[in-house]
């Protein structure tokens, strides 16, 4: 009696083209297919010169086809191993088709991880379907550990993987405007701690747990202060410093008879920017040009643009209105040229702290 093959369904491999055939090139797809296509038809034991003759037809050798090979054998070890058992007669059949595919001890040993880290995969994402892990699930996953002779660093790598994805599907629905407040920060922590993760979050899960904790700051009227090398006046504080570029709208453009440069978020005297729908309307779309690279700083009392040009400093009483677009702002002057400035990186996080630093000078 033989268990079903897991490749029982597979499709044939595509045909090649004319130029394929002619530029003999390595095709590792076609030969993952067309060996699958044979391990079903020859069920357990396709003959070995056949798998042999299905590698050579796609040009495939050396390192590709024995990782080819080691992959259809785990997913063969998987099948077997789906109820933690495996009978004589299976093991016999997957003898045999470990003598078709010409595997070696150390290729079996690998394909057993492969196989040990599928099922235990599929066991730890049914244990978190709901976001917890209960003591007996754990239990479970212990044993089963044990049962499958996982090695406990490949363990902790699978729970990362699946902790990292869960946490990430949490932030993005407790946030919807992407702010997490203190209270939410930490029940995500918590959840980490559950899975076992506090100590690795990830770099993604680490930079959205700053970006929602400085917004949640910046909303309750606590602005970062950051220590610059440039020379402030007394009393100011740098909040926020990037990599910019400054632009101009020529006086020919902006004097053609209908063009306007009106932004597609305009944050009047006084007013705070929230994040909610973004703008996607760029800078480049108004028609302005570049006019210097350098560094803008944003400060309690001036917007302050260090280029290797020039050197201005906007004084926050200067400004009426902050244009957002989807890469930078505008700041709209009461007097001269309104400078478009973009922003190397978090556009949105500049704008809202350009406008709540501008806000306050107002007030």
């Amino acid at each position: 009696m033989t268990f079903p093959s897991p490749f029982s369904k597979s499709a044939a491999a595509p045909a090649q083209s004319r130029l394929w055939r002619l530029l003999r090139r390595p095709d590792p797809s076609g030969a993952a297919a067309g060996l699958e296509r044979l391990v079903a038809l020859g069920w357990p034991a396709p003959p070995r010169a056949s798998v042999i003759a299905t590698l050579r037809h796609f040009h495939v050798r050396g390192d590709d086809a024995r990782a080819i090979c080691i992959g259809l054998f785990a997913r063969a070890m998987a099948t077997v191993a789906v109820d933690h058992a495996i009978s004589t007669q299976e093991a016999d059949q997957l003898q045999l088709l470990k003598s078709a595919l010409g595997l070696s001890p150390r290729d079996v040993q690998e394909a057993h991880r492969k196989a040990a880290e599928s099922l235990y995969g599929a066991a730890l994402s049914l244990a978190l379907d709901e976001e917890n892990l209960t003591p007996d699930e754990r239990a479970r996953l212990d044993a089963l550990t044990s049962h499958l002779r996982l090695s406990p660093d490949r363990r902790g790598v699978l729970h990362r993987q699946q902790a990292q994805a869960i946490l990430e599907r949490v932030l993005g629905r407790q946030s919807p405007h992407r702010q997490l407040t203190v209270e939410e920060t930490e029940a995500v922590r918590a959840m980490a701690d559950t899975f076992g993760t506090r100590a690795d979050l990830g770099e993604v899960t680490q930079a959205h747990f700053d970006r929602f904790a400085l917004l949640w700051q910046i909303e309750r009227g606590e602005l970062p202060a950051i220590a610059v090398r440039i020379r402030l006046l007394r009393r100011e504080v740098c909040h926020f410093y990037v990599g910019s570029l400054w632009l101009e709208v020529p006086t020919s453009v902006s004097e053609a008879p209908g063009h306007t440069h009106q932004p597609p978020i305009r944050v009047m005297r006084g007013a705070s920017y929230r994040l909610g729908n973004h703008p996607v309307r760029t800078i480049s779309e108004t028609g302005a040009v570049q006019v210097d690279r350098g560094t803008l700083y944003i400060t309690n009392k001036r917007c302050i643009f260090n280029g290797r040009a020039r050197q201005v400093a906007i004084r926050h009483s200067d400004v009426l209105a902050l244009g957002v677009y989807a890469d930078g702002f505008v700041l709209e002057k009461s007097v001269g040229k309104s400078p478009f400035l973009t922003v190397d990186g978090d556009a949105a996080l500049a704008a809202v702290i350009a406008a709540e630093a501008l806000a306050r000078d107002w007030t």
